[in-house]
Parts: C-alpha cells; sequence; structure tokens
C-alpha cells in the first residue's frame, strides 16, 4: 500500500545545475535520488533516518552557484564530515557555492515522482 505524499511531506530538496530535483527527503527521514529520465523526473529510494547534508563543492562550482537548495529549517542540512558535523548557517550553505531558494521548485513532480516509486 503506498502511503500518500504531501507538499507539507517534503522538507529538503538540492536541485541539480539544470534547475531540476537531485536529491529530496521527506520528513520521516527518507531519502532519494531523483533524475530525468524518457521526459519526465523520477526517482528511487536511496536512504532512511539520515540527516540531509549538503558537499564542499569545487571552487568551479562555487563560482557558477548553480546548485540550489530548499529545506524546512526543522530540517537544515549538516556539512558532510565525519569529524565535525554540524548544523549549516545560511552563510555556511552560500559559502560552500549553493544558493537557497524561498520555494520548493517542482514540488507536484516530486510528490507524483515518490508516489509512483
Amino acid at each position: 500500500m503506498k502511503v500518500e505524499i504531501t507538499k507539507d511531506d517534503i522538507v529538503f530538496v538540492e536541485y541539480n545545475g539544470v534547475g531540476r530535483p537531485f536529491q529530496v527527503y521527506t520528513k520521516d527521514l527518507t531519502g532519494y535520488d531523483f533524475f530525468y529520465k524518457d521526459g519526465c523526473i523520477q526517482c528511487e529510494w536511496c536512504s532512511g533516518n539520515i540527516r540531509p547534508f549538503l558537499n564542499e563543492l569545487t571552487d568551479e562550482w562555487k563560482a557558477k552557484k548553480k546548485l540550489k537548495v530548499w529545506f524546512n529549517e526543522e530540517f537544515r542540512p549538516t556539512n558532510n564530515s565525519f569529524k565535525e558535523e554540524k548544523i549549516l548557517t545560511d552563510e555556511e550553505i552560500l559559502e560552500m557555492g549553493y544558493e537557497i531558494v524561498k520555494e520548493p521548485k517542482w514540488i507536484e513532480e516530486i510528490i507524483y515522482a515518490i508516489f509512483s516509486n
């Protein structure tokens, strides 16, 4: 039986360089890898109960600031460090080369892809 997903269940979306969803987490911290195939956005389950995190980008990607991220404040991402994992501030996210978007984009397609998975 499929569980119904609503926009309120989506708490984190990282977008790739063309503005499409790349990674998505729901409020139960189930993660999905997203990709574009056969003309539509699709996804595969990737992890469960792992807090969303962001990776330090290369200087080239930092300069372009092509990757965007949206998140619910309760699920603010961490850095990807085993030594000193910490929740990132807006300034740290920007310094890593990401742009924070105010509203999640492609939300209906994200919900449909998860539900169809």
